[in-house]
């Protein structure tokens, strides 16, 4: 078995037990009112982090960093981003929970725009999106992974700074 068959089935089962961890899998849990959102622990949003730092490592020394040649390199780092995304925080409030839904809202915003861009440009100059469209479709999501968590602790840290401020 080689390291990315390893690094595969870690992942793997990193998404089966998040899908069946964060999604809403009981009766009634679908009501907008009653339904509240499961994260995962804290400590996951640490693993997320030595996961980025093992992928990039890892691929260093393969001696692969470009992300249009080394798909490995690119589902780690969604991995390692939707770990740290879907993670709680050590103090998950109501405060966090409105930065997080508003960052949320955000990542979306951007998902639906940049994927309207790259339609535009596909659009503009033809054949290069159909070419590498898994590529693209993977870094339009770890971009909106990385807006989210961008907007996230920016917000949370920004505030929390002009409180102190005061």
């Amino acid at each position: 078995m080689e390291n990315t068959d390893l690094f595969g089935i870690i992942m793997l089962t990193g998404y089966i037990i998040m899908t069946f961890w964060l999604l809403p899998w009981r009766r009634n849990l679908f009501d907008v009112f009653s339904f509240n959102p499961r994260l995962l622990p804290y400590p996951v949003k640490f693993s997320g982090l030595l996961w980025l730092l093992i992928i990039f490592i890892y691929s260093g020394l393969k001696g692969t960093i470009n992300l249009t040649k080394n798909v490995l390199l690119l589902v780690g780092i969604h991995f390692g981003l939707s770990l740290i995304a879907f993670s709680a925080e050590r103090n998950e409030d109501e405060f966090s929970a409105q930065i997080r839904m508003k960052a949320m809202y955000v990542a979306i915003i951007s998902l639906f725009l940049i994927s309207g861009l790259m339609a535009t440009v596909e659009v503009m100059a033809q054949g290069g999106f159909v070419e590498n469209a898994f590529f693209f479709f993977i870094m339009l999501l770890d971009t909106t992974l990385f807006v989210y968590i961008t907007y996230f602790y920016f917000t949370k840290y920004w505030s929390f700074l002009k409180r102190r401020e005061k």
